[in-house]
């Protein structure tokens, strides 16, 4: 995986990933266009990874965040960047999760210890 330096750097080697042109199967529009992140921005394991974006134009964009978080949207992105590189971002965001999870529930545990004292 490729890691841009910050958010602008993101969105610029995106876009030169692409062309400039949207990624959409059928478009290739060169205007209106946006960096997607596959897998949530929020999630800052992933947030930088140039391979977790896809250059859309608006309309396209509007079309894929309208089923995001559903099976329509996995299916979308199979097609748009290809099964690989999809559950390979997925299994990123699983790890990184996981890891927010444990980190938590040790805090917890931690917390819970020195109330108990």
């Amino acid at each position: 995986m490729t890691y841009a330096s910050d958010d602008s750097d993101w969105s610029k080697k995106v876009a030169e990933r692409y062309g400039g042109k949207c990624g959409w199967v059928t478009c290739g529009e060169t205007f209106g266009l946006g960096g997607h992140h596959i897998i949530p921005r929020g999630l800052k394991a992933t947030r930088l990874i140039i391979e977790n974006g896809i250059l859309l134009c608006t309309k396209h964009h509007t079309e894929v965040e309208e089923v995001k978080g559903t099976p329509a949207y996995d299916r979308m992105m199979e097609i748009l960047v290809g099964k690989v590189r999809y559950y390979d971002l997925k299994k990123l965001e699983v790890e990184a999760l996981t890891e927010i999870v444990h980190n938590s529930l040790l805090e917890i545990k931690e917390i819970s210890s020195e109330v108990s004292l």
